[in-house]
Parts: C-alpha cells; structure tokens; sequence
C-alpha cells in the first residue's frame, strides 16, 4: 500500500506539471486506479470524473467509467461487510 500510495502521488504530479502530455490521460487513469485499491473511494470517484471530464474521447474512457462504477458498488459492499 506505501508504494501504491506513492505512485498514487507521482503520477498526480505528472498530471499537474504535464497537464497537455500525451501519457497525461494515463497518469491519471493509474491515480484513479491507485486510489481505488488503495479503497480510498471518493478520491478514485473525484479523479475519474476528473478524467471523464478532460479526457472524454480517450481509449480508456470506459475503463474509467468502469471504475467509478465499481466505486459505487464496493463502498456499499465494503458498509454492510462493517456494519
């Protein structure tokens, strides 16, 4: 999770240093993904929107909505599992 949790980070950076870069949309592909299995679930949600929102026409736009999806349904899994 530390090494996770510090990709998360870098690729984050690159994304703000980078913003017009064509590996951009990746980084911030991988931070939503990171973030997600990192479980830290409305930070995966803000930056797939945030990748939906720049990068709409992407490759990996369905991914991404898949991962906001699969958002949903863990945090309701992951709040009856503790419940």
């Amino acid at each position: 999770p530390e090494q996770r949790a510090a990709a998360h980070d870098a690729y984050l950076a690159f994304v703000e240093k980078n913003p017009q870069h064509p590996d951009a949309a990746q980084a911030l592909y991988n931070a939503a993904f990171a973030s997600f299995e990192l479980k830290e679930y409305e930070r995966a949600e803000a930056e797939a929107k945030r990748f939906l929102d720049t990068h709409a026409n992407h490759a990996l736009t369905a991914d991404v909505r898949e991962i906001a999806a699969e958002h949903g349904i863990d945090q309701r899994r992951e709040a009856i599992v503790f419940a």
